[in-house]
């Protein structure tokens, strides 16, 4: 053992961290170190092809020598790891003479192992795992926490296969002896997924029939969502919103807009009028505007008018003709006078009634009546967004005060 200086140089210890051991393979033997008994200070394990030792450091450089396991008679590569998510270091050994499979040794090379940590520096066996461990093909694979072991078709690193094999972590018995696991990680597809249960001395080891877990890919659509989701727009103003259009799927097409539930007297415009999504949301705005209230002059009014102004083209006219035709003409006249006077009477008469009835203001001119515009109150408009046969809404809350 070396001790660092902290300054690129190194002391050797006075003896022996722990005894020398020799290998049983032609590989040597593997060491890796982790905390074993959660001391904080690191301990090392060492296979020597027949044994896994273990070693408990003191935190000065020297080490306590722990419990040894008994294993097949080869060397494989040794990691420390908390395999289970338990919080404690486990030790994982992959068969095969140090990672040169295919030597002479007659244990199965497609086999890893494990020893389970209880935490204490001490660690019970687990199944065998089909499958080899090459001391780079260990890692989390499914971003639960936990590592995953990947190899090929037949588990045998000089055996090349169409397939990869991916072993996915542990799952922990609760108190009615079942095991859950969940991942996110499976592709598109067919898996054929299987348990392993190691035993106690309550229960034998198991092996679970194959399942068949197929992963279908998620059809291309889009969802659209509004933000803000809520307005308020006063009569005769304008209030807008963003609307994102987001794909899923590898959805990539032309997205149109329209809108419904609108209160009285509103409108609403997209700008722009269509969207594409791509790799990330696409976007309109949604213009919503309301109607203020408008005064409208009455018809009564504008008809008394044009009769004034009929009445003082005529006489006019009758001055102008020769003396014999114009007292013809004044006769014809008088009676013309008489009608429009009494038509305009009728009318005057409705006017004034139509007055009282919509809440217009009366005066000696005539009444006046008015458009209410968008009325107060809220409403829930949809937005749909449509893109070939698929249709998705969106609701906006809009409410005029």
């Amino acid at each position: 053992m070396l001790l660092g200086n902290g300054e690129g140089t190194f002391t050797a210890v006075s003896a022996p961290a722990f005894p020398y051991a020799i290998g049983t393979s032609n590989q040597g033997p593997n060491l890796a170190s982790g905390d074993f008994n959660n001391d904080g200070k690191p301990d090392l394990v060492l296979s020597t092809g027949s044994n896994v030792l273990t070693y408990l450091g003191k935190g000065d450089g020297t080490f306590t020598a722990g419990n040894s396991y008994a294993t097949i008679d080869t060397v494989g590569f040794v990691v420390v790891d908390d395999l289970d998510g338990d919080g404690n270091a486990d030790i994982y050994v992959g068969l095969g003479n140090g990672g040169a499979y295919g030597g002479g040794d007659s244990s199965d090379l497609n086999l890893s192992y494990a020893l389970m940590g209880h935490g204490d520096g001490t660690f019970s066996g687990a199944p065998a795992i089909i499958g080899d461990y090459t001391g780079n093909n260990l890692g989390d694979v499914n971003g639960d926490g936990l590592p995953d072991l990947i190899t090929n078709a037949t588990g045998q690193s000089n055996s090349p296969g169409p397939t990869f094999t991916v072993q996915l972590g542990t799952g922990t018995l609760n108190g009615s002896a079942v095991a859950t696991y969940s991942t996110s990680a499976l592709t598109t597809g067919a898996h054929s997924i299987t348990a392993q249960y190691g035993g106690d001395s309550n229960f034998a080891a198991s092996t679970s029939p194959a399942v068949t877990v197929t992963v279908k890919a998620v059809p291309a659509s889009f969802t659209v969502s509004a933000s803000p989701a809520s307005l308020s727009i006063m009569p005769g103003q304008s209030g807008m919103t963003t609307l994102s259009v987001t794909p899923a799927g590898g959805f990539a097409q032309a997205v149109s807009f329209a809108c419904s539930g609108l209160p009285s007297e509103a409108s609403c415009t997209f700008a722009p009028a269509t969207v594409t999504p791509g790799a990330s949301a696409a976007t309109t705005t949604l213009t919503i505007t309301t109607t203020a209230p408008q005064a409208a002059a009455e018809r009564s009014r504008i008809y008394r008018s044009g009769m004034t102004g009929l009445l003082a083209l005529g006489s006019l006219l009758l001055f102008a003709m020769p003396g014999a035709k114009r007292a013809a003409g004044w006769g014809r006249w008088f009676v013309l006078v008489v009608a429009l006077a009494l038509g305009g009477g009728f009318i005057g008469c409705g006017g004034g009634g139509s007055s009282g009835g919509s809440g217009g203001s009366s005066g000696s001119g005539g009444t006046t009546t008015t458009n209410p515009g968008t009325p107060a109150g809220t409403s829930t408009v949809t937005v749909t967004a449509t893109s070939g046969s698929i249709n998705q809404t969106a609701a906006l809350q809009v409410t005029v005060p």
